[in-house]
């Protein structure tokens, strides 16, 4: 079975910092549905990954374009379908099946990876109050979310927070240590 912790929040609240940490921490595996969507849109345009990343803010409206006007309309699930598609083949499969989505930023946008028969996840919703981004369909108090972390209170309610998720996730997943 796999196991996936999935990061809900906004853009830039982050998620990507959680993300590291956890890694650490716990030794999973780092997807994102950003980089299946950079994928994609290099199909269409002359550019490598490593050429969109370094020019981010000038293709950003043509990665949301295609995100929303395209591959979500056509099938919502399309990056959970990918994500799974990846993390359920053995020989990519990372060691002990762990995984961490770092950018669910939609209401429903990993719903088909939690929904799946081999997976078991949890989910963390990521605020950063200072920071308000328009057009996320996330909530907090989503029923989905197992818990939250902010960093609106400072390093130490951060790192309070912090450890309360490691010790659930560990927990619920039956990690020793």
């Amino acid at each position: 079975m796999l196991k996936v912790i999935v990061l809900l929040g906004k853009g830039r609240s982050g998620k990507d910092y959680l993300a590291k940490k956890l890694i650490k921490d716990l030794g999973c595996t780092r997807h994102a549905f950003a980089d299946d969507l950079k994928e994609i849109y290099c199909y269409s345009h002359p550019l490598s990954v490593e050429e969109i990343e370094a020019d981010k803010e000038n293709h950003r409206q043509g990665l949301i374009n295609l995100a929303e006007n395209t591959l979500k309309k056509y099938d919502p699930a399309v990056f959970g379908k990918r994500f799974l598609t990846k993390a359920l083949n053995p020989n990519f499969a990372a060691k002990d099946d762990f995984w961490v989505i770092t950018d669910a930023r939609y209401k429903g946008e990993y719903d088909f990876v939690r929904d799946h028969p081999s997976v078991a996840s949890v989910s963390i919703g990521v605020t950063w109050p200072q920071k308000e981004i328009e057009g996320c369909g996330y909530e907090l108090h989503d029923e989905r979310v197992m818990a939250e972390i902010t960093n609106e209170f400072g390093a130490d309610v951060y790192e309070t927070q912090y450890q309360y998720i490691l010790t659930t996730i560990k927990q619920l997943f039956a990690i020793g240590g």
